[in-house]
């Protein structure tokens, strides 16, 4: 009986090891060195979702890759130890001890965002977007695709159109030549942070078109 069940296990392993076998998977890699990279300087980066967050987390922290960034994750800072690691987080001022807002000492993403719009300004980013459990930033900000991320600005401090789309292009072609080198989405299952990365950068490149064809109104689909 030993001996089958252990033919059955080798067997397995050489039917499916062709198309189990993440060796040569960069995706996740690919994808947090881009959202890094296209960031602006001493950017204040927002993050949330486990793609956006434990990639460039991995390395900003163990590789030292754009130490000038500033990352915050609303995850993170629900645990109540965070609340003694402020000091890693250089020029970020916060508005209380701890996130989310319903806390008696939570503060909301606005809270934040009001505390260091005018520190940042224009370098401040969300990488996946507001959580929307949090609706708080709805009313006064909005986001700008921004390559992976979106630049976080409020409703009435647009950035003239030039400046915006002559930033952002460099970044949203430097997004579509990867996705034109990179694994089709199809590659992977459905369930796997590869497959809603790929999707996740094909959807950018659209929403970036809906929001060139209506600025300087904004993105009000955003805010529905």
């Amino acid at each position: 009986v030993v001996a089958v069940a252990a033919a059955l296990a080798v067997a397995q392993v050489a039917l499916h090891y062709g198309e189990m076998d993440m060796s040569g998977n960069r995706v996740t890699e690919l994808f947090a060195r881009s959202a890094m990279d296209e960031l602006p300087a001493n950017s204040f980066a927002i993050m949330h979702g486990d793609t956006i967050t434990n990639g460039p987390r991995y390395l900003h922290q163990v590789e030292q890759w754009r130490p000038d960034i500033v990352f915050w994750s609303g995850e993170m800072a629900t645990y109540e130890g965070w609340k003694r690691h402020h000091h890693h987080y250089p020029g970020v001022t916060f508005p209380n001890e701890m996130y989310p807002p319903y806390r008696r000492d939570g503060f909301s993403v606005k809270d934040l965002l009001d505390a260091n719009y005018a520190r940042f300004r224009r370098r401040i980013f969300t990488c996946i977007g507001f959580k929307h459990d949090d609706p708080t930033p709805f009313d006064t900000y909005t986001e700008l695709p921004f390559g992976a991320c979106n630049l976080v600005v409020r409703k009435d401090d647009f950035p003239p159109f030039d400046e915006y789309y002559w930033a952002s292009k460099r970044v949203m072609d430097q997004l579509a030549e990867q996705l034109l080198t990179a694994d089709h989405a199809s590659v992977f299952m459905r369930d796997t942070w590869e497959y809603h990365t790929v999707v996740r950068q094909i959807d950018r490149v659209v929403e970036y078109g809906l929001i060139l064809a209506q600025y300087p109104v904004g993105p009000s689909y955003k805010d529905n």
